[in-house]
């Protein structure tokens, strides 16, 4: 089966966003079990990469099941939305129907880990040789400490550009796979141009998220100085530190509804 992909207006990014919002208020129930086993399910992997001499090979086992684990998850958010009777099956069936593609993917995805890694190793490298904050920020000189900030900054920008790239690769692909059988490199080659020249959409989207996470994190720090103003430290922290909780899990839901409406968008052929 083939996919092409449309180019949306920008406009189109800020609309995932309100579909994902209202998606998660309709079928919340669902949406917090699904999310919180997935999470669950991730926190225990990242516990068992740190025991030593088997944690290597949980890590390396993990990344090659991402791209399975990410099919498992939008199809189960794909039979959410299409009101079906949530099952582990839901998880299990299209994994198992693309076992093989899904692990080439997932060589691929160490593969491109590995470069984005050495990538944004080499920016630093060479880029941090020449930034020297100690010595600017001794000898005062206001103008020094502003060029190496500037150059941190500039770091930082290409630094993201290994991430960006990855990610533009990635992030349709195993949906590509599983949903319509797309040979693996083709899928690359299609979620990676298909993120480029929908740039505008995409950049919209990531600037509202933006947004939405200032306005957050703004409204949490307003009430943490509210509480810490009228009650108990240790209280005000414990009550802090649950709201930061329930906002990053709150945020993980919308974010993976977030990605479904875009292909939804993006790719409009019918799933086999």
């Amino acid at each position: 089966m083939t996919a092409e992909y449309k180019i949306l207006p920008a406009s189109a990014g800020t609309k995932w966003v309100s579909q994902a919002i209202a998606f998660s208020l309709k079928h919340p129930k669902p949406l917090i079990l699904t999310i919180f086993l997935y999470l669950f399910a991730l926190f225990a992997a990242n516990l068992l990469g740190a025991i030593p001499f088997i944690g290597w090979i949980v890590n390396i086992a993990m990344l090659l099941a991402v791209p399975a684990l990410n099919l498992g998850l939008f199809s189960v958010l794909r039979g959410i939305e299409r009101d079906e009777q949530l099952s582990f099956d839901l998880f299990l069936r299209p994994i198992q129907e693309n076992r093989d593609p899904l692990l080439i993917c997932g060589v691929l995805y160490i593969l491109g880990t590995i470069i984005m890694v050495v990538l944004i190793g080499v920016i630093l490298y060479f880029g941090l040789s020449h930034v020297s904050m100690g010595v600017a920020i001794n000898s005062g000189d206001l103008q020094t400490i502003v060029d190496n900030l500037f150059t941190i900054l500039i770091i930082f920008l290409l630094c993201l550009i290994p991430v960006f790239l990855f990610i533009m690769a990635f992030i349709f692909a195993p949906l590509l796979v599983g949903w319509h059988q797309i040979p693996v490199l083709e899928a690359y080659k299609l979620s990676f141009f298909s993120c480029l020249k929908n740039w505008k959409a995409l950049s919209v989207n990531g600037g509202v998220w933006l947004l939405v996470g200032f306005c957050f994190g703004f409204a949490v720090a307003l009430i943490a100085g509210i509480l810490t103003a009228i009650l108990p430290k240790t209280l005000a922290i414990i009550i802090l530190s649950v709201a930061y909780l329930v906002l990053i899990f709150s945020m993980s839901i919308i974010g993976w509804a977030n990605t479904y409406y875009s292909y939804k968008a993006i790719f409009q052929q019918e799933e086999s």
